[in-house]
């Protein structure tokens, strides 16, 4: 990702840090094998592809940039597998 700022690779390297650790919670949790519990772990890590969704719609000063769709399609995608995770047997 292009940076405005050579400085600013700090952020880049915590938001590259905590969606490792979310996948690696996503990870631990299919060991349980429990669905549930994992749709409900999923959902809740929904929040972070729209609140970096919402900080991105927030920097472009509340106007439509394609950089969100990114976003918005992760919590779709995400969404869907917590509501296939839910109906699943």
């Amino acid at each position: 990702m292009p940076l405005l700022d050579p400085g600013d690779g700090g952020f880049l390297a915590i938001k590259a840090a905590r969606d490792i650790a979310a996948g690696v919670v996503v990870l631990a949790v299919l060991v349980l094998h429990n669905r549930q519990f994992l749709s409900v772990v999923i959902g809740a890590l929904t929040l972070i592809p729209l609140l970096d969704g919402l900080i991105v719609l927030q920097h472009a000063g509340w106007s439509f940039t394609p950089l969100i769709l990114v976003h918005w399609t992760t919590v779709a995608v995400t969404l869907f597998i917590v509501a296939l995770l839910r109906v699943g047997k």
